[in-house]
This record gives C-alpha cells, sequence and structure tokens, in this order.
C-alpha cells in the first residue's frame, strides 16, 4: 500500500489529505507493478506503471480498480486533475464502497473549484467511513470555499471530535471561524458607513443576520 500523500486545494491555506488506497502485496513483482503500487515511486512511474497494468487486462477487479486509484493520485499530484477525476470514477466503477477515493476525486474536484462535486463526494466518504477525518476536513475546506462557515466550521468540528489530534481540523476550524467574524466586521462596517443603503438592501441584511448580528 502507498504511503498517505498530500494535495493541496489551489484556494486552501492548509494541507488536506490525499490518501492511496488499496493496493496488492509488492513482493517479486514485476516492474510495472512495483511502479504503481509502491510507496517508493515517482508520480511519473506510478503513472507508467499502473498505465502497463490497466491495458493489460490481466488484473483481477480489485486490483485494477487500485491501479486506477493510484494513477489518479499521481495524475493529482501533477496538476492533471482531469484525469485523475476520470481515473477515480473508473476505480470507483470497479470498487464503489472504497471510502478514500471519494475523498481523493473530491480533492480533485476541489482543485478544479467544482466544490459541489467535491461536496457530494465528501459526503459519500462520510458515509462509507464516518470515522476518517480527512473528508470532513476537505468538506469543510469546500463548505468555506462557497461561502457556509457555518458548516464548514461543523464539519472541522467533528473531525476534532473524531481525532482530537488532528492538527488540520484545528487550523482548518480557526481559519473559518476568522473568516466569519472578518464577513460580519465588514458588513456592520457597511451599516455603519451607510446605513439607509444598507436597510435598503435585503440581501445584505439577510448576510448580517445569517452571521449572527445585528445593525
Amino acid at each position: 500500500m502507498k504511503n498517505i500523500a498530500t494535495g493541496t486545494p489551489l484556494a486552501a491555506a492548509v494541507v488536506f489529505a490525499a490518501v492511496m488506497v488499496v493496493s496488492p502485496a509488492t513482493a517479486q513483482q514485476p516492474p510495472a507493478a512495483t511502479w504503481c503500487y509502491a510507496d517508493d515511486t515517482s508520480d511519473d512511474q506510478t503513472i507508467a506503471g499502473c498505465t502497463q497494468i490497466i491495458q493489460s487486462g490481466r488484473k483481477n477487479q480489485k486490483n485494477l480498480a487500485s491501479a486506477y486509484f493510484n494513477r489518479g493520485l499521481a495524475y493529482g499530484h501533477k496538476g492533471d486533475f482531469d484525469r485523475a477525476i476520470a481515473d477515480y470514477t473508473r476505480g470507483i466503477q470497479l470498487s464503489p464502497k472504497e471510502s478514500r477515493a471519494y475523498t481523493n476525486r473530491g480533492l480533485a474536484y476541489s482543485n478544479k473549484g467544482d466544490f459541489d462535486s467535491a461536496i457530494a463526494d465528501y459526503t459519500r466518504a462520510i458515509q462509507l467511513d464516518p470515522r476518517d477525518t480527512a473528508p470532513y476536513n476537505n468538506r469543510g475546506f469546500a463548505y468555506k470555499a462557497k461561502g457556509d462557515l457555518d458548516r464548514a466550521i461543523a464539519d472541522c468540528s467533528q473531525a476534532i471530535q473524531l481525532n482530537p489530534k488532528d492538527a488540520n481540523a484545528y487550523n482548518n476550524r480557526s481559519l473559518q471561524r476568522g473568516a466569519k467574524d472578518e464577513a460580519r466586521r465588514l458588513l456592520q462596517l457597511a451599516a455603519a458607513d451607510c446605513p439607509i443603503s444598507f436597510i435598503e438592501s435585503d440581501d445584505a441584511n439577510a448576510q448580517l443576520k445569517a452571521l449572527g448580528a445585528t445593525q
């Protein structure tokens, strides 16, 4: 099994986990299998090895799914998120209950700015493995990107509850709480500077009310 790798959504300030999923034992395997499944190969080697395995058609369904998952992760590391998503999707078709594949595909969607698809994948990952903190952290980032700070904070709080030593979860929650405080401050300044215009703006009032502030 590959070691845990990391991926960073382009708009994120904190690193979010992208995790290598199931892989068969690598002992006494041909070079293609070693490159695809071992944890000490480069992304280019992983892509080359997994591509050979996929094209050979000789692996069973579980190991073929792993080849797609691992190649998808390598593509993600290289910033080729469309190919990463395509590989994760094919792997999920072969092994639909692999929770970390959904987490990784969600990360690729986040890097493309498709936060709705990312949230859907993180939610599915949580359904499959409610104890894994990574999809909660990543979904929290996606909610923050969409401006839903309450859900973002709730997801990071859940990650902390599951793993009180998760430094990413604490950092993310602090960032999201800070964003909410800053949004509240700016709206209150707007209300003070332009009270008549502000009162007439239903959208501004709705935002301020949602943030728990008053004019």
